[in-house]
Order: structure tokens, then C-alpha cells, then sequence
């Protein structure tokens, strides 16, 4: 996006801004799921709150 505004910045510069930037404001989830993942079988597993309304992941 910024070649296409015709400014030159790194991508160290992009993320650094993005990452400043504040979260937005989100009211709370009021029905939430819960979602267990395996990237591989029986090496690395994970669980996920999502707001089922949103279909979001939590915060």
C-alpha cells in the first residue's frame, strides 16, 4: 500500500506503527466457544476462546 501511495518505508517501520497503534474498544462476548486445535497429531495442541456471536477470536 505504500509503493501504491508512492512512499518509501520498510516493512520494520510498518509493523513498528501497526504495533503502536491502540487496540480497538470491544465489548466483552457474551456467548463464548471453546475450540481445541493440534497442529501436528500429539505434538503441539492449543486452545481457543472465540465470541460465537463475532465469530472472533477473544481477547
Amino acid at each position: 500500500m505504500a509503493r501504491v501511495f508512492g512512499v518509501s518505508v520498510s516493512r520494520s517501520t510498518i509493523l513498528r506503527l501497526v504495533d503502536g497503534l491502540p487496540d480497538p474498544e470491544a465489548a466483552p462476548p457474551r456467548v463464548v466457544g471453546v475450540d481445541e486445535y493440534a497442529m501436528r497429531k500429539g505434538r503441539v495442541c492449543g486452545t481457543i476462546l472465540v465470541d460465537v456471536e463475532t465469530r472472533r477470536p477473544g481477547r
